[in-house]
């Protein structure tokens, strides 16, 4: 009888305890937080509760020599870079910056718009419009 007093306490202490737990910041919360324009290290950082949001990201223009590692997300995928890290972008180069490695655009500081989404390894990458 002991054990079975103790159990059904244990089982109200639980239960009672679950609904007195404050809930957690919801992740609309987080990203109103975040500035209007982030950087590529901020938008990997938060890649997590941005996945599929509209996103403004400034970093340098790399075109395809910059550090991202492993696949692109397309063939035609370019390189945003930040302080440390790097994103691929899906989409069109910015309107006045040549792709080519023999241009001056190379690390040239550029903003894009687009929708923060991660390919199948969950590598989070910019799909520009």
């Amino acid at each position: 009888m002991n054990t079975l007093r103790t159990f059904i306490v244990v089982m109200s202490l639980t239960v009672t305890g679950c609904n007195s737990v404050e809930p957690r910041t919801k992740p609309d919360a987080d990203i109103a937080a975040l500035p209007a324009v982030l950087a590529v290290d901020d938008a990997i950082a938060h890649a997590a509760i941005l996945d599929g949001k509209e996103v403004t990201v400034q970093g340098r223009f790399m075109g395809w020599k910059g550090r991202c590692s492993g696949m692109p997300p397309t063939r035609s995928a370019w390189m945003l870079e930040g302080e440390h890290e790097c994103i691929y972008v899906a989409g069109p180069v910015p309107e006045g910056i040549s792709p080519a490695p023999s241009t001056n655009d190379l690390g040239r500081a550029t903003s894009l718009h687009g929708t923060l989404v991660r390919d199948n390894a969950g590598r989070p990458y910019l799909m520009v419009h």
